[in-house]
């Protein structure tokens, strides 16, 4: 059953427990530094929306790492930064200052 809904940056796949009744949102897509990675995260599935945000947010900070704006960081290791560092943005002061000296 895991309808797939094709977008320019991602995929929305929709996951159905055995009964066939819609059970989440698989948000995913590609690693900027490996293609062969998957990056995702599952929501609710009253939660699309929240999906749909979640991959307009990576789009962003991907095409940022792809100008050469910022580093790419994982969104599992910005998690876990932002809850050692207590950063916002879950960058360490390095990084922070080589983004802000480019």
């Amino acid at each position: 059953m895991g309808d797939k809904a094709k977008r320019s940056f991602g995929t929305l796949v929709a996951r159905h427990n055995a009964k066939g009744v819609l059970s989440a949102w698989q948000a995913r897509y590609r690693s900027p530094l490996n293609n062969t990675v998957k990056v995702q995260r599952n929501f609710p599935p009253d939660r699309k929306a929240d999906a749909e945000r979640w991959l307009n947010e990576e789009r962003e900070l991907v095409e940022q790492y792809r100008a050469g704006e910022r580093a790419w960081i994982p969104p599992s290791e910005r998690t876990e930064r932002k809850l050692v560092y207590k950063n916002p943005d879950g960058l360490t002061f390095g990084e922070y200052s080589d983004w802000y000296c480019r």
